[in-house]
């Protein structure tokens, strides 16, 4: 039985550090940082820059109306097309308080960092539809 209560309270104590450190966990992609948490959903498509592909070192991120990245993702670059695989995060619910994501209804805009002039680039329009 003590063998058990140990392991169990071994399990409880490592699960309490686990989640406390991913509530407040950020994450940073190039010049972007954002908190990832459950809510969230994919973005996908391909970038360019005036026309052309962008590079595999170039980052997109994304932004709610507040101005809070909500996830940032290095471009993958594969035949001769720089593809978007980004994952954005809705506002965490277990941090009342605190917009670190989108929040239902709430409209999100893309941005490019061109890693290789240091520029940056705004998509110019927004996207709707954002459910949590």
């Amino acid at each position: 039985m003590l063998a058990i209560v140990n392991r169990f309270s071994t399990f409880v104590c490592i699960s309490v550090l686990y989640i406390s450190s991913t509530l407040i966990a950020q994450n940073t992609e190039g010049p972007f940082t954002y908190y990832p948490n459950p809510s969230s959903g994919t973005f996908l498509g391909v970038a360019t820059i005036d026309e052309s592909p962008a590079e595999g070192t170039d980052v997109i991120a994304a932004y709610d109306n507040n101005g809070n990245c909500a996830g940032a993702s290095m471009l993958i670059f594969n035949g001769g097309l720089a593809w978007i695989q980004l994952s954005i995060y809705g506002d965490d619910s277990t941090t009342p308080g605190v917009d670190e994501g989108i929040n239902t209804g709430e409209a999100f805009s893309l941005v490019i960092w061109d890693a290789s002039d240091d520029a940056f680039y705004q998509y110019n329009e927004s996207f709707y539809g954002w459910i949590n």
